[in-house]
């Protein structure tokens, strides 16, 4: 599996998931410098945070 790993709106990189980590999983909240966003492979989809505005979690290629 593959998922993208930039913090920015539009992501041309990805990187393939290591063994045990088959989610691509994506996280945005506010800061005062605007919405922030943290892509990433996981185990495990987190819960959503208090400052979280919203959180995917997906196994298709590249779907974050």
């Amino acid at each position: 599996l593959t998922c993208n790993t930039c913090a920015f709106k539009t992501c041309a990189n990805s990187e393939t998931c290591a063994a045990g980590k088959n989610i691509c999983y994506q996280r945005k909240w506010n800061e005062h410098h605007g919405e922030r966003i943290e892509r990433k492979c996981v185990a495990n989809c987190p819960e959503l945070g208090s400052h979280d505005t919203s959180l995917l979690c997906c196994r298709i290629p590249d779907c974050n």
